[in-house]
């Protein structure tokens, strides 16, 4: 088995020193900006096809050869951009021009390709969400994206059609500013392509095996973890599949900007740490932050953090770990941080970390943990991270009352039979426990027939449901004010006395904003009244 992995070693490196992140990855320099173009294919894929060879049996070099998609050593069907998993790595400078060919060959199906994160100021129609911003791009046809990446940051691809996201089909996109423009400057020495940490929550069937779900076994949960889509995996009968385990290279003494972005598509997070070493964390979702350091980071679904880590540690190799908390299973995959004066093929020295599943506490310090109010020492919520260029306006701040307050509950309804089964009415549902449906403000969302963006009054929508109604399906529309200050207030009342979609997780975000989190709490208890 050592020896295994001492081949791996060596060949993930020498891959990673070879792989194109695309023609517009450069040393960014004030007022210079450039056009990048990029063909995407997508496509329904299978890993560990003829095209790996013999990667499956330990020939590590196969693994990475052309349109070799190894992921965890387990054969599956995927979706993928250009035969890739992830796909190809856009690395631009801000205030490039970024125009993407998509050609969707997905037969019988139709998909779009969302930029998570990007505000699209100007450009609204090419976030590519499906019926809100665009019609679905049939299988066959291409659809040419193209928009500006005005601010720099940390961001993501992935499609928004279905759950074709938990196919695949993802990719890192990073916008880089100039190094005189950067407040972080000088707390890292260097920001390289290949330390980009893609996470991504993965199971060995297709999305549609488990959406809405299967009766038994329960929920959508993965069942490993991959890490820039490499890793291993224990497979029942105790043997380990021969697949590379992703690895970082630094150089002992230098600091290093590292881009952890969470791709999941599940309702599990995952942690990410680095063992011996702090992240200096210095952006969250690519806005500047008052540099905050922990040892291990709770990231959600569409999650991105940028942290430093200074390579500075005794030893020459050090186990890099990430798992799905609050899982019933130890989904979880490691990948390898090895410094220049280790020989290839070094393996950290300490055992390989294992997962500890449910809603323990990592030690040291942690960031934003599914149950984080801040009550013990150590815990770090999102509270605590101070925006390094805070607004002036107060209404802004939470210090002055804002213009307007939309307050929304989160809760799932819960169908009866009864209700969910009478063949006239087909609901949409997810099994998790029990056959439910998301809400917010008691709206489960239905899709419009038309995208609302392009086409907009075509389509009807609501804004709650009607007196008297605890419950309903529409295409729920909350309209606003232009240049209004809004203060957002969501209220998560699942229901906790054991279900099992009690323990299910998702963060929130609003496609073309930023925003301030200005308070995080707990719900009183009605029993104590606090």
């Amino acid at each position: 088995m050592l020896a295994v992995f001492l081949v791996v070693a060596v060949l993930v490196h020498a891959v990673a020193a070879a792989e194109d992140f695309g023609p517009c990855y450069r040393e960014c320099v004030p007022g210079e900006t450039r056009v990048c173009k990029f063909k995407f294919h997508e496509e329904i894929y299978n890993a560990l096809n003829s095209a790996c060879g013999r990667c499956a049996d330990g020939e590590v070099a196969d693994c990475f050869a052309r349109a070799c998609v190894p992921l965890d050593g387990v054969e599956r069907t995927v979706y993928t951009i250009n035969r890739k998993l992830p796909g190809p790595a856009l690395h631009v400078c801000a205030g490039d021009t970024v125009i993407v060919d998509l050609q969707v060959r997905l037969p019988g199906h139709a998909d779009t390709i969302h930029w998570h994160g990007l505000h699209q100021r100007d450009t609204p129609h090419m976030d590519g969400v499906s019926m809100v911003t665009q019609c679905p791009i049939p299988s066959g046809q291409t659809f040419r994206y193209q928009f500006v990446v005005d601010l720099p940051g940390t961001y993501f691809y992935h499609p928004h059609n279905g759950i074709h996201k938990v196919n695949g089909a993802v990719g890192v996109l990073v916008g880089r500013a100039p190094r005189a423009l950067d407040p972080h400057a000088d707390l890292y020495d260097e920001d390289l392509a290949e330390h980009a940490v893609f996470l991504m929550d993965w199971m060995h069937v297709d999305a549609e095996y488990v959406f809405p779900g299967l009766h038994k076994p329960l929920g959508q949960t993965p069942v490993t973890v991959l890490i820039n889509g490499q890793g291993d995996f224990q497979q029942a009968d105790g043997n380990w599949t021969k697949t590379p385990l992703a690895e970082f290279r630094v150089r002992r003494g230098l600091r290093y900007r590292f881009r952890v972005i969470n791709s999941g598509g599940l309702s599990c997070p995952l942690t990410f740490r680095v063992y011996g070493h702090k992240l200096t964390i210095i952006a969250s979702d690519s806005r500047d932050v008052q540099p905050l350091e922990v040892d291990t980071l709770y990231t959600f679904s569409g999650e991105r953090y940028d942290v430093v880590v200074t390579a500075d540690q005794d030893g020459d190799a050090f186990w890099v770990h990430s798992y799905a908390a609050t899982c019933s299973a130890p989904a979880e995959q490691v990948a390898v941080l090895r410094y220049d004066s280790a020989a290839d093929g070094t393996l950290p020295a300490a055992p390989r970390p294992s997962a500890r599943p449910g809603l323990l506490q990592p030690e040291g310090v942690v960031m934003n943990s599914p149950a984080c109010t801040g009550g013990w020492p150590g815990q770090r919520c999102a509270t605590d991270l101070q925006s390094l260029e805070a607004p002036d306006d107060p209404r802004m701040l939470g210090t002055a009352e804002p213009d307007d307050r939309v307050v929304q509950e989160v809760v799932f309804h819960g169908y009866t039979n009864e209700e969910l089964f009478d063949t006239e009415y087909y609901p949409h549902f997810l099994t998790f426990g029990r056959n439910i449906a998301g809400t917010i403000g008691n709206v489960s969302f239905k899709m419009p027939s038309t995208p609302l963006l392009t086409q907009p009054g075509e389509s009807p929508t609501c804004g709650g449901c009607a007196p008297g109604e605890s419950f309903c399906v529409c295409t729920h529309v909350l309209p606003v004010r232009l240049g209004t200050r809004y203060e957002i207030v969501l209220v998560d009342a699942t229901d906790v006395t054991g279900r099992v979609d009690s323990m299910i997780t998702h963060p929130m975000h609003i496609h073309g904003y930023s925003f301030l989190v200005l308070a995080l709490g707990t719900l009183a208890n009605i029993t104590s009244g606090r």
